[in-house]
């Protein structure tokens, strides 16, 4: 993770890279070797936002690579890059109104996913990212 700030303009980075396996499984050896569940190869987080006086904007990135639904490695579940803006307006002393658009394009982001391959009536219970969400706050500080 890190940041890098010039002027107005800020960018902080943030990345996981994983090359987990399965080296031993007690109960199933036949996983041994195979990818952990849930567990993509490289996950990352951005946030460019640019600060002009009493407002900042900027974006939110947040992205995954695939990964596999269950340790047997049969089901993959796809990745993704979720992107919400934001912007933050200070129109007085301990005045800040905000808007966020989390997930802005509306995508459909798989989390986890129940089965270990699609079942014969072809449906699952997957757990999944909001899809795009609108939030806005005034907050005062004292």
């Amino acid at each position: 993770e890190g940041e890098v700030r010039e002027g107005p303009f800020s960018l902080t980075l943030g990345a996981t890279w994983t090359k987990a396996t399965i080296d031993k499984d007690r109960t199933d050896p036949a996983l041994e070797g195979n990818r952990p569940r849930h567990i993509p190869t490289f996950s990352f987080q951005a946030r460019p936002q640019v600060e002009l006086g009493k407002v900042t904007f900027g974006t939110v990135l947040n992205g995954t690579t695939s990964s596999f639904a269950q340790d047997s490695n049969i089901l993959k579940q796809p990745g993704y890059v979720l992107v919400s803006p934001f912007v933050q307006v200070r129109p007085a002393d301990r005045v800040t109104f905000s808007v966020n658009a989390f997930n802005v394009f509306d995508k459909l982001a798989i989390v986890q996913l129940a089965s270990a391959a699609i079942p014969v009536g072809g449906l699952t219970n997957a757990q999944v990212m909001n899809g795009r969400t609108v939030t806005a706050s005034l907050r005062y500080s004292f």
